[in-house]
């Protein structure tokens, strides 16, 4: 049935979008763009209260929308164990390797950047320095409360529908991702914390969406060098933060290597 076969494609891509989610690399949105699922995830957001109000008419978008929460909740329950166990063994290597990633993706948009107008280069540039600049002084850290997860939740999500910037990157570099990866390992103990970060998501994305399309559509060199200028300082203040030694660089030229992955992504993103 064609319909289920749209259904298993959508669990498919949710299960892509869960991953996205907790790796500091390519966004969620960047994972629905590739899969074709882009402009659903976002008149899924745009248009949840309708699909609450009409349950009937509105079914194969309920389904759908069930189809990709299925996936996306189904891998971020699994990945997120799997990112605690291997954070409290070997922290050091797993942050490099996401340093790397992060490093990786920000090459991307490189040539997008190198692209623009003369006058326009020089402004994005100028941009770039003064966020690598800021990085220096940086060295506060968010904990994760129930009075900063709406904070958290604002970041997360802001970063999460612009393709190439992921939520988790973000919670990385304030320095909540350890606590958000133990607390998706063992929700049952974070019920509260996690039940506001989800709230505050959901209300949040949907007042955000459409202005995050239009900034694609009408000013993709500038947002491309606005996530150029976040993902290289970003990488550059967990870089400070954490350092890179001789055990742990090889893991970070290893998240390097994933470069030619992220740019097909990235380059195929609209097919």
């Amino acid at each position: 049935m064609p319909k289920t076969k749209t259904y298993v494609n959508d669990v498919a891509t949710g299960i892509f979008m869960g991953a996205s989610m907790l790796v500091p690399s390519f966004s969620a949105g960047t994972a629905a763009l590739v899969a074709g699922r882009y402009e659903l995830l976002i008149r899924l957001i745009d248009q949840w209260r309708s699909l609450l109000l009409n349950p009937i008419t509105e079914r194969h978008l309920i389904f759908r929308g069930a189809s990709l929460g299925i996936g996306i909740l189904s891998t971020v329950a699994s990945l997120a164990t799997v990112i605690a166990t291997a954070l409290s063994s070997w922290e050091s290597q797993v942050i490099s390797f996401f340093i790397g990633l992060i490093l990786a993706t920000a090459l991307v948009f490189v040539p997008a950047v190198a692209e623009w107008r003369q006058t326009r280069t020089w402004y994005g540039l100028a941009i770039v320095g003064a966020l690598v600049a800021l990085t220096q002084y940086v060295t506060t850290t968010i904990p994760l409360t129930v009075y900063t997860a709406p904070i958290l939740a604002v970041f997360a999500v802001t970063a999460m529908l612009l393709p190439g910037v992921s939520g988790s990157y973000v919670l990385l570099v304030v320095g909540a991702y350890q606590a958000m990866i133990h607390a998706l390992s063992d929700p049952l103990n974070h019920v509260s914390v996690l039940g506001v970060f989800v709230v505050t998501s959901v209300i949040y994305a949907e007042v955000i969406a459409d202005g995050i399309v239009k900034l694609l559509e009408n000013n993709e060199s500038l947002a491309h060098t606005l996530i150029f200028a976040l993902l290289l300082s970003g990488g550059g203040l967990l870089t400070l933060q954490h350092g890179v030694t001789y055990t742990t660089a090889p893991y970070l030229i290893l998240g390097l290597t994933t470069y030619p992955v992220i740019d097909h992504l990235q380059t195929n993103k609209s097919t």
